[in-house]
């Protein structure tokens, strides 16, 4: 019986934490609601980073409509919170290059593709600059060459600056 306590007290001590399983199409229309504000604030992290990492993972992938809920999402964020975001669209450059790029201004392609990294590590410096390098050139859309060039180069200046140090 001891045991048998024992066990169960390790068992409900444990804190698991599920990852939230997302549905783009009921975030769009949360995003898009009059309930937005409240659906922003509800996934913001204070103590628990879990929930809002979760959902940026899911736009990290680069589907266009999570790049979408990206996008709105990070109108609705501070200062902070929309770093987040950012650098999470830059994470997903490797993964969906042309509906990212198609989502960004001039001045974010500059951003995203300067490794907006914190603090990487080596390994994962290069990670970035040669999966993102090596995705991008893939593309060949027209009204996407300007920017193209314009994120290989940044990813160039970084990579070579990186060097450096």
């Amino acid at each position: 019986m001891k045991y048998l306590l024992m066990s169960l007290l390790a068992v409900l001590s444990f804190n698991v934490t599920a990852e939230r399983v997302w549905n783009v199409d009921e975030v769009l229309t949360m995003l898009q609601s009059d309930r937005a504000i409240d659906f922003v604030n509800s996934i913001k992290p204070e103590d628990d980073w879990d929930e809002y990492e979760s959902l940026l993972n899911e736009i990290k992938l680069g589907d266009p409509k999570w790049l979408e809920v990206g996008v709105i999402l990070a109108s609705y964020t501070d200062a902070g919170i929309s770093m987040g975001v950012s650098i999470t669209f830059a994470q997903a450059l490797k993964n969906n290059p042309e509906a990212v790029l198609s989502t960004m201004s001039e001045q974010d392609v500059i951003w995203s593709c300067s490794v907006p990294l914190i603090e990487p590590t080596k390994k994962d410096f290069y990670y970035f600059v040669d999966s993102t390098l090596a995705a991008v050139s893939k593309i060949n859309t027209a009204q996407l060459l300007e920017k193209k060039e314009t994120c290989l180069k940044q990813l160039q200046l970084a990579k070579d600056r990186y060097r450096k140090l």
